[in-house]
């Protein structure tokens, strides 16, 4: 019986709400996923940067997998950055 999510949450979210909410009151969050535990690997450059929201398998042990669970590149363009 095949997954029908090829890429599984093993963290579901406890509250899917939890997202939407703080997406809708706070103009500066352009991206969250609360059930995702890791960090952000930051490549920086002279004219642009590279963010990888990088997901651990679990935090209960130091024995984890990790997973990019999405990448933006941000670029300066006419005095100000962009994300894409």
């Amino acid at each position: 019986n095949p997954n029908p999510n090829p890429n599984p949450n093993p963290n579901p979210n406890p509250n899917p709400n939890l997202d939407e909410l703080i997406s809708a009151h706070n103009d500066s969050v352009e991206w969250i996923d609360s059930s995702q535990r890791g960090f952000i690997r930051l490549t920086l450059r002279r004219e642009s940067a590279r963010a990888d929201f990088v997901a651990l398998s679990t935090i209960q042990t130091r024995n984890f997998k990790t997973r990019v669970v999405r990448s933006v590149d941000i670029v300066r363009r006419d005095g100000t950055l962009d994300y894409s």
